[in-house]
C-alpha cells in the first residue's frame, strides 16, 4: 500500500497546572486492519490507529463521521470525510496531539501509531516561534504542528518550518536552532480572493465545503482564498461526490463535476389499473416511473376481487427495471337457460359495459366476481332483464321464459309509443309557434328600443362656419359685389331640437363703380357679428344625416376702411335658416325676414363643421 505522508504534532510545553502532562507522538504506520462497516460508508475514508493507550478520543475540524473503535484491543477505527483535515488526539493526563491528513479517495484507509513520548529535556532547546500579527496561524516544525502560545522544545540544528493561514500565502523556511538562537519571527503575505465556479452534471446539487453546507446549488460562483478545500456534492438519486478542490491564486478556477446516478427507474405495468400499489410499504398508486435506490425492495399490489401480489425485487445501480404485474381476478360462472331458444341475451358488467352476447341458452365461465345485469330480447315481446351476482368459485343458475302476457304488453307499448310520438309532434309544433311569436315580440321590442335611442340622442360641441352672400343697403348697394364671413360657435342638440350660438367676422367687397369708391376707400368693409338660432331638427337613424329649420337673430357692425366720411353701420336682423348635413358636415342657407334699418336685406349660404 502506498505510504501516506502526514503532518504530525507533539505538544511538548509544560502544563500551567500543578500536574505534569505527558506527550503523545503520532506516526504513520504500514499496519493492516479492516473496517467491517465500510459498506455503510462508501463515500468516506477511514483511519486505523494502533496504540498501547486506552481511552483515546479523536476530533476533526470537519467532523468525525463515525467511531468504530475497540480501545480494549488497542485499535481505533475512525470514519472521516475524504478531505484534507486536522485530527486532534486527546487523553486524560496527556497533552493534545494533532496531525493533518491530505485529501483521499473514498474508501481509502490510513494507518497510524500513537504512543507516549519520553523527552530528554536537557538535550532540547526551548524555541519561541512568532508570526507577526497572526497568532492564530498554523505552524508546523518538521511536519509537526506546534502551539505558538508555548515555547517549542527542539533539538539543536536545522529544522523546516511551515506557516499556514487561510487567505495568506503558505510559507516554508529553514531555521538553525541553537542555545544562542532560539527566537524566530515570520511574516505572512496576504492573498486575494478568487472567483470560483462550481458546476455539476446534472445541475441542482447541494454543496458542502470543508463540512460546511452552502445555501446555493450548482451551478454557482463565489469568492474563496487560494488553497485546498474538501468539496462534497449531493443530489437525490446520485452518489455523493467528494473531491479536493484546489483553488489557484490565479483566474480560471472553473470546476465541472459529473455525478454518478445510483437510483434506477422502476416502470410498473399493473392490471387492473385500479389496483393499489405499495413499495417498501409506501403507497405509489398511479405512478408509472419510480426512481429507487440500489438494493432489495418489496412490492405489494392489491385490488378488490383479485388475489394480492407480493414479491421482493432488486434494483441495480443506475439500471432501469420493468415489472409487469397482472392480478388474478376472483371468478365464478353462470348458467343461462332462455326460452324460446332464438331469444337474444346481452350481459352487462357493473360499469354498464357489454361483456357478452349470445342467442338461446349459454354457460358463461371465468366471470370476475361482482354484480351483472342481463337483458333478453325477442321480436314481438317486451324486453326483459334481471340481475345476477357472481361469487368466487360458485355457479349461478338463471332461467327466463317469454310469456303471452309479455307479447300483449309489447303491443300495448307499440300503441302507446305511436300515441306518444303524435303527442310529441303536436307539442313540438306548438312550441315552434310560441318560439316564433317570442321572436317577433323580441324584434318589436328591439325596434322600439332603437326608436327610443334615436329619440333620446343628444350632443353638444363647437362649430366653425364659412359663408358668403350679399347685403342690400341704400347707402352702399351699388358698391357691394358680395359678402363673406367666418364664424365660431357652440351648438346643443336635444331630441328633435337644436340651439346654436356663434360670433364671427364679416367683410363686404366693394367695386370701383359705386358711389362709395375713391382712391382712399380701400376695397372692403369689415364687420363683426353675434347671433343665435333655434328650431326643430330631425335625425335619420344611425346614418348620420340630419335636417334643421329654425329662426334666428343677429346683430352686426360694419366699418368702412380708410374713409372718415362713412360712419359705422349696424344691422340687426331676424332671419330664417335651414341646415342639411351628414355626420359632422352641414350646409346652411339664411334669409333675412326683418332688419333694422328696414331697407337692408340679408342673404347668406355656406358650410359648418362640427
Amino acid at each position: 500500500m502506498k505510504r501516506i505522508v502526514v503532518w504530525m504534532l507533539t505538544l511538548c510545553a509544560a502544563s500551567t497546572g500543578s500536574a505534569q502532562l505527558s506527550d503523545m507522538l503520532v506516526t504513520p504506520s504500514t499496519g493492516s486492519g479492516t473496517i467491517p462497516v465500510f459498506r455503510d460508508y462508501p463515500d468516506d475514508a477511514a483511519l486505523i490507529i494502533s496504540s498501547s493507550l486506552t481511552g483515546l478520543r479523536f476530533e476533526s475540524n470537519v467532523g468525525i463521521v463515525a467511531d468504530q473503535s475497540a480501545p480494549n484491543e488497542g485499535v481505533y477505527r475512525i470514519i472521516v470525510r475524504p478531505w484534507r483535515q486536522t485530527i486532534t488526539v486527546t487523553m486524560a493526563g496527556y497533552r493534545q496531539a494533532r496531525f493533518t491528513i491530505p485529501a483521499q479517495q473514498p474508501r481509502a484507509v490510513l494507518y497510524y501509531n500513537v504512543e507516549p513520548v519520553k523527552n530528554d529535556a536537557a538535550a532540547l532547546v526551548p524555541t519561541t516561534l512568532r508570526v507577526n500579527n497572526h497568532p492564530d496561524a498554523a505552524v508546523f516544525v518538521d511536519a509537526q504542528q506546534v502551539d505558538l502560545s508555548r515555547s517549542v522544545p527542539l533539538e539543536p540544528g536545522t529544522h523546516l518550518v511551515r506557516v499556514e493561514k487561510l487567505g495568506f500565502q503558505t510559507m516554508e523556511r529553514e531555521i538553525q536552532v541553537s542555545m544562542e538562537r532560539s527566537f524566530f519571527e515570520f511574516e505572512l503575505q496576504r492573498l486575494t480572493q478568487r472567483r470560483v465556479v462550481i458546476r455539476s452534471t446534472p445541475a441542482g446539487a447541494r454543496i458542502r465545503i470543508n463540512g460546511i453546507e452552502r445555501a446555493e446549488m450548482t451551478p454557482v460562483d463565489f469568492f474563496m482564498f487560494p488553497g485546498e478545500y474538501g468539496l462534497e456534492l449531493t443530489l437525490p438519486g446520485y452518489r455523493t461526490f467528494t473531491t479536493q478542490l484546489d483553488v489557484r491564486n490565479a483566474d480560471g478556477n472553473d470546476f465541472n463535476f459529473t455525478m454518478t446516478r445510483i437510483a434506477g427507474d422502476l416502470t410498473l405495468n399493473v392490471v387492473p389499473a385500479t389496483a393499489r400499489v405499495y413499495i417498501d410499504e409506501a403507497e405509489v398508486t398511479g405512478r408509472t416511473f419510480i426512481p429507487l435506490s440500489p438494493g432489495l425492495h418489496t412490492i405489494r399490489v392489491q385490488a378488490n376481487g383479485h388475489d394480492t401480489y407480493q414479491a421482493t425485487f432488486e434494483m441495480q445501480e443506475g439500471t432501469p427495471l420493468t415489472l409487469p404485474i397482472q392480478l388474478k381476478a376472483h371468478t365464478g360462472s353462470a348458467r343461462f337457460t332462455i326460452r324460446p331458444i332464438d331469444a337474444r341475451t346481452t350481459l352487462y358488467n357493473s360499469a354498464n359495459a357489454v361483456v357478452l352476447q349470445w342467442t338461446g341458452s349459454n354457460m358463461v365461465t371465468d366471470l370476475p366476481v361482482g354484480p351483472y345485469r342481463y337483458v333478453v330480447q325477442m321480436p314481438g315481446y317486451v324486453d326483459q332483464g334481471g340481475q345476477v351476482i357472481i361469487t368466487r368459485d360458485e355457479e349461478q343458475d338463471v332461467l327466463f321464459v317469454f310469456t303471452d302476457q309479455m307479447s300483449l304488453a309489447f303491443a300495448q307499448q307499440q300503441q302507446q309509443a305511436l300515441a306518444q310520438t303524435e303527442a310529441e309532434r303536436l307539442e313540438a309544433q306548438r312550441q315552434a309557434m310560441l318560439a316564433e311569436q317570442r321572436r317577433r315580440e323580441q324584434q318589436r321590442q328591439v325596434m322600439q328600443a332603437e326608436q327610443r335611442r334615436r329619440e333620446q340622442m343628444s350632443s353638444d360641441g363647437m362649430v366653425g362656419s364659412f359663408f358668403t352672400g350679399r347685403l342690400d343697403n341704400a347707402n352702399y348697394e351699388n358698391n357691394v359685389d358680395f359678402t363673406m364671413g367666418l364664424g365660431l360657435g357652440q351648438y346643443w342638440d336635444v331630441p328633435y331640437f337644436r340651439i346654436m350660438l356663434d360670433v364671427g367676422m364679416l367683410a363686404l367687397y366693394l367695386n370701383e363703380d359705386g358711389p362709395l369708391w375713391n382712391d382712399t376707400d380701400g376695397y372692403g368693409v369689415l364687420g363683426l357679428y353675434a347671433g343665435g338660432v333655434a328650431g326643430p331638427k330631425l335625425n335619420l337613424g344611425t346614418s348620420g344625416f340630419t335636417a334643421f329649420a329654425g329662426l334666428g337673430y343677429r346683430t352686426s357692425a360694419y366699418y368702412l376702411l380708410d374713409d372718415e366720411d362713412f360712419p359705422s353701420q349696424s344691422l340687426n336682423t331676424v332671419y330664417a335658416e335651414a341646415q342639411v348635413g351628414w355626420q359632422s358636415l352641414l350646409f346652411f342657407y339664411r334669409q333675412g325676414l326683418q332688419s333694422t334699418p328696414k331697407n337692408q336685406t340679408l342673404i347668406e349660404f355656406g358650410i359648418m363643421i362640427r
